[in-house]
């Protein structure tokens, strides 16, 4: 199995060399990086280019690097991602080298819908929770196995009525920076813990991954948006660090956390 790492960049100093070389330096070695850099012109590039751990994966081909001018950091990091037909058309237009992914926000829940998001030429199609474990769904897109993205940790109820409407009010409360502006949805669950999420239907255990992988499914996202800070704390760590090694990188987080909100006055960082 292969994973993706991508990360956007902009003038990043000596924080993208430690970024890549963190990485670089896991036990798990089966990944490629992929940096995604708007044009810096810090030298960033250029440290990266010279390390000799980063180096020899530039050449192997483990670490790439697409160097294109963007807006911004953000810009280079989401712009193909894609939920609407205007922002699609936007992107062909403006970033006609970007593989563009169809958004898990379309909510489309028949394999129908599903195949023809792959025939036009999506490079992801993220898949609605709801069938993340219909097998009859996952046999027929098992072909397609590897342009398929699976939400491991959503925590939606199963089935509602109003996912849809809700996608698109969280999407304008983020474009608006506006956190007082709350979905009132009637399945709303005020238990937002990650401990209940793994106790959900739709919900991808580390010890399920596996199963998935072995008839294709390489391609696997953390949701997180609009969660509590502790609940994508606790999801990253279950996916993401060896069990062995949370309580350290738990205690890490927390104190660069408490560091940070000590410079910032007590904002939240």
């Amino acid at each position: 199995m292969k994973f993706s790492i991508i990360t956007a960049s902009f003038n990043p100093g000596d924080k993208l060399l430690f970024t890549v070389n963190s990485i670089l330096e896991q036990e798990f070695q089966d990944f490629e990086i992929i940096v995604k850099d708007g044009g810096s012109k810090d030298g960033a590039l250029e440290l990266l280019k010279k390390n000799a751990a980063a180096g020899r994966a530039i050449a192997e081909g483990k670490l790439r690097l697409i160097i294109e001018r963007d807006r911004n950091v953000y810009d280079g990091m989401n712009q193909a991602l894609v939920n609407t037909q205007v922002l699609e058309d936007y992107i062909r237009r403006e970033w006609p080298r970007f593989p563009l992914i169809s958004s898990t926000t379309k909510r489309i829940v028949q394999t129908e819908g599903v195949l023809r998001e792959l025939e036009r030429g999506y490079h992801l199609v993220v898949l609605d929770y709801d069938l993340n474990h219909n097998e009859s769904a996952l046999k027929e897109l098992e072909p397609h196995a590897g342009r398929i993205e699976l939400l491991v940790n959503e925590v939606c109820t199963p089935g509602c009525q109003r996912r849809a409407e809700h996608y698109a009010q969280q999407s304008r409360a983020q474009l608006e920076f506006d956190v007082k502006d709350v979905f009132q949805c009637p399945n709303a669950n005020p238990n937002k813990t990650f401990a209940e999420c793994t106790k959900r239907p739709a919900f991808i255990s580390n010890d399920e991954i596996g199963s998935y992988i072995e008839r294709g499914f390489v391609n696997f996202k953390i949701a997180g948006r609009g969660m509590p800070y502790q609940y994508v704390l606790d999801a990253y760590l279950y996916f993401l660090v060896r069990d062995d090694k949370q309580k350290f990188m738990r205690e890490k987080i927390g104190q660069f956390v408490a560091d940070a909100a000590k410079k910032t006055g007590g904002r939240q960082v």
